[in-house]
């Protein structure tokens, strides 16, 4: 028998008299996962999920010996491919090894795994580069020490097909460069098996990513061992996460200049190419920039990270990010016949994540009525009238600030998730072009979040808004609703007393299949010559209407996710970077 693993809206059963197959389809959501929903992970490569749907494929069968067939998730094949695809493999010479089913161009399009040819270990899945055949083949070779195959499918070229919104011709480069390096890895340390080498995340950004990225890592510990980080941002990772080996960069930041902030933003491929001769040649690395948009996931950005180092997320109990904080501190700190120490600020790393310039000076104003002392974590050059302000002068400076407030009011920026998220001093994070879910705290009376709910966030504006037009964002909540919420968390936080939680329980087993009500496809393989032509005809005829019938499919599905006004921005985005690539 053959387990056939997939991505797709369908279901699908092969009737076939010759051979039995057992087909699972998988959805990838950023809204729910379960047995047949994969998690929207922006931070997992194609590879990634290829990894997931082999473990997924062999969860619930682990003592037998069936073939795996999984598909390339970067792909979204329709009937009549996943048709020609089982063709080949039916057609073909029986073969003990790992096949690698390639279209013309020499892009995999499926893996066929003999029986417990892995051995369980799927993880060094996500090093294939999913869109290089023969490297993949001869990856394969050397990860599991078994005799390995091309095989050609005819009829079709995926050239023409969905990428699954995955990110592709930006990080077409990076995910071929990946499994290349691992292949010089392992061919230089030929008596070593790949558990015996150590293997690094390429994550060198930004201070909050590396942040969420070293929390996620120290709730799992999984097979990466190291860090592959910026050495601006090393101190954090080195404070969060004190056993990961960390591998420092020294180049300038992307994405930090004055050029940035006018809307000019350097592609990650860009980037990546710029340092990819800097990286380590004794690891086996793995890419843990975006891969997906995490802006449309409502899930933390932990968990997006959780998801790319291996944990198998198959239910709500099993993600990081909304958890309790451990270990939060007893409030006040302070004296009671003190003044209240707050601490302010505006930045949020782009202009449009900047608090109104008129709304700071308002907002320091009516705490400094009210008798607070009022410090604003502010940047060489600003000035701010009736409060102290503190420049930022590095990591630890910034810890020991921290501590010595009361409670803080941030923008969704580094600072306020260092405050509320490992310090858990009592951090009101003020939201505007983009989702709470992403990057909160857990509910707790040491954390709060304040928006206006606008529809149109998140958007991808940087220094001017994609609706209005100008240079603020609408959904940042006013002063006077900032400072109501900064009384209730402070009424709140009088007499409160943490609770102390239990630890990370460990991962549970794969929960049972749900019942499946999606459309089923049947695959047939009588008159097998008839259907063949038929099949290779319509997928000769799919260039002239599928794009603009995934373009429908896209535009219909967010358009039930996140609404007309989310999904008209998201359109326009698209229509613009389509134009310009024209030009």
């Amino acid at each position: 028998m053959i387990r056939i693993g997939l991505i797709s809206d369908r279901r699908y059963v092969v009737s076939d008299p010759d051979q039995h197959w057992e087909c699972e389809t998988y959805t990838i959501s950023p809204t729910a996962q379960s047995f047949r929903v994969l998690f929207h992970s922006a931070f997992s490569s194609p590879a990634r999920y290829l990894q997931e749907l082999a473990v997924r494929l062999s969860a619930n069968h682990s003592g037998k010996a069936e073939q795996r067939l999984v598909f390339n998730p970067l792909f979204q094949l329709d009937k009549q491919e996943i048709w020609l695809t089982l063709s080949a493999i039916r057609a073909a010479t029986p073969y003990t090894g790992i096949t690698v089913l390639a279209d013309p161009s020499g892009k995999p399009v499926a893996y066929l795994f003999p029986g417990k040819v892995i051995g369980g270990n799927e993880a060094y899945l996500s090093l294939l580069s999913t869109v290089d055949a023969e490297l993949d083949a001869r990856l394969c070779s050397k990860l599991f020490n078994q005799e390995t195959r091309n095989l050609p499918v005819a009829g079709f070229n995926l050239a023409k097909t969905s990428h699954n919104g995955f990110t592709y011709e930006e990080n077409l480069p990076i995910y071929r460069w990946v499994a290349a390096h691992a292949l010089k890895v392992l061919a230089n340390h030929p008596g070593k098996a790949p558990n015996e080498l150590p293997v690094a995340a390429i994550m060198p950004h930004h201070a909050g990513d590396v942040l969420f990225f070293a929390l996620a890592w120290n709730s799992i510990r999984p097979t990466v061992n190291s860090l592959v980080v910026n050495a601006s941002y090393r101190a954090i990772a080195d404070d969060i996460a004190p056993s990961l080996n960390l591998i420092p960069l020294d180049i300038p930041p992307i994405n930090r200049t004055p050029e940035f902030r006018q809307g000019n933003v350097m592609p990650e491929g860009e980037y990546f190419k710029a340092f990819s001769d800097l990286l380590p040649t004794s690891h086996l690395l793995l890419y843990m920039r975006p891969s997906r948009d995490y802006n449309v996931s409502r899930f933390h950005l932990i968990d997006h990270f959780a998801f790319a180092l291996g944990r198998h997320v198959w239910r709500d109990t099993d993600l990081l990010g909304n958890r309790p904080l451990l270990h939060a501190q007893q409030f006040p700190k302070s004296h009671p016949d003190q003044p209240t120490r707050i601490l302010l600020f505006f930045d949020g790393g782009w202009p449009l994540k900047v608090y109104p310039r008129h709304a700071q000076q308002r907002l320091i104003d009516i705490f400094h009525r009210d008798g607070f002392n009022v410090t604003v974590l502010a940047g060489k050059g600003e000035h701010y009238e009736r409060c102290s302000t503190a420049l930022f002068e590095n990591y630890a400076q910034l810890k020991n600030l921290l501590k010595s407030q009361d409670i803080m009011v941030g923008m969704d920026s580094f600072p306020t998730h260092l405050a509320a998220h490992v310090l858990h001093l009592p951090t009101l994070c003020l939201f505007a072009s983009t989702r709470p879910q992403n990057s909160d705290a857990p509910a707790s009376p040491h954390y709060r979040f304040l928006e206006q709910g606008l529809p149109c966030r998140p958007c991808y504006g940087i220094a001017r808004c994609p609706r209005y037009g100008n240079t603020e964002c609408a959904n940042f909540s006013p002063p006077c609703n900032v400072k109501d919420a900064v009384e209730v968390m402070l009424n709140g936080l009088n007499g409160y007393t943490p609770q102390e939680i239990l630890p990370l329980p460990p991962e549970q087993p794969l929960p049972a299949p749900e019942m499946d009500l999606r459309p089923i496809g049947t695959l047939k393989f009588n008159q097998h010559r008839a259907r063949f032509a038929l099949n290779c005809l319509a997928v000769r005829l799919k260039p002239s209407f599928s794009f603009l019938r995934q373009l429908h499919r896209e535009f219909m599905t967010s358009l039930r996710r996140d609404g007309w006004q989310q999904t008209y921005l998201r359109s326009t985005r698209y229509l613009r970077k389509l134009n310009k690539s024209r030009c």
